[in-house]
């Protein structure tokens, strides 16, 4: 079997179901719509826990993958690590349907079914293997009001469970962003039978991969649309100084001292927040 394509394919399609992109307990979820289906949480700073081997390696401009398990029955693949572009143009692009397809070859078709002021609805076909059917779901996703960040979860499909994020923390010091993309996904059918910590270890090792696919097509954006980069700077301009001054708490890396009431509702795509 092309376990290869397999595996890229799996984690490639979710990070490219993405719409979509906060921290408390485990527990809190949100939902975009009355019924649909709830939303996983989106990783703020106070929510990135990296061991001091760990940090010394992001520092270093590597990206690292772990498995992050918040209960037994709640696990999630995670890849932590830096892109040098600003947040509004990799939140911009992650979140573009029409460049899905583009970014990720597995994806086979992306449409857009209905959008609002802070979400979306979208399906879409992943083929990630010769050997495999093609995958098809419909996904609810949703971003948080200072467009940083990302998240998604099925509503139909072809999974059982597939979920995730993308969210992206400015660092001034630096002038890159931390990127932390997570997903979770379980499958139906025979390939139930594949254990779950497997699937997760096998896509959560190719993060990284849409990690820079993303990147990579803000150079092509910005090289073929002058205009709509010269909007990424102006939107990065207006956004920059309210990052670093704390309009948003726990969207800038390294994480602000610890604000609980904060920090909790930040971590709400839904939350009420000033607006962009």
């Amino acid at each position: 079997m092309a376990w290869k394509r397999v595996k890229f394919g799996v984690a490639a399609a979710l990070c490219a179901a993405l719409v979509a992109g906060p921290l408390a307990s485990a527990a809190e979820r949100v939902t975009t719509r009355p019924g649909e289906a709830t939303l996983p949480l989106i990783p703020d700073a106070g929510d990135v826990e990296l061991s001091a081997a760990e940090r010394a390696k992001v520092e270093a401009g590597e990206i690292v993958v772990k498995l992050v398990e918040r209960t037994k029955e709640d696990r999630q693949a995670r890849a932590i690590g830096y892109l040098k572009h600003n947040p509004v143009e990799l939140w911009s692009v992650a979140g573009d349907g029409r460049l899905q397809t583009e970014m990720y070859p597995e994806i086979q078709e992306f449409e857009e079914l209905e959008r609002w002021d802070s979400g979306k609805r979208f399906r879409a076909t992943a083929d990630v293997s010769i050997l495999l059917p093609d995958f098809h779901y419909t996904m609810t996703g949703c971003w948080n009001p200072s467009r940083t960040a990302l998240c998604w979860a099925q509503l139909s499909g072809d999974f059982d469970r597939n979920e995730g994020s993308q969210s992206f923390l400015w660092n001034p010091a630096r002038r890159e962003t931390l990127a932390v993309f997570t997903f979770d996904l379980a499958m139906k059918g025979i390939l139930s039978l594949v254990p779950e910590s497997f699937i997760l270890s096998l896509a959560g090792h190719n993060l990284p991969s849409a990690m820079h696919s993303v990147e990579a097509m803000v150079d092509k954006v910005r090289t073929r649309d002058p205009e709509r980069a010269a909007r990424w700077d102006a939107e990065w301009a207006a956004l920059e100084p309210r990052l670093v001054s704390g309009d948003w708490p726990a969207r800038t890396w390294p994480p602000a001292a610890p604000s609980t009431a904060a920090t909790s509702a930040s971590r709400h795509p839904s939350a009420e927040e000033p607006a962009p």
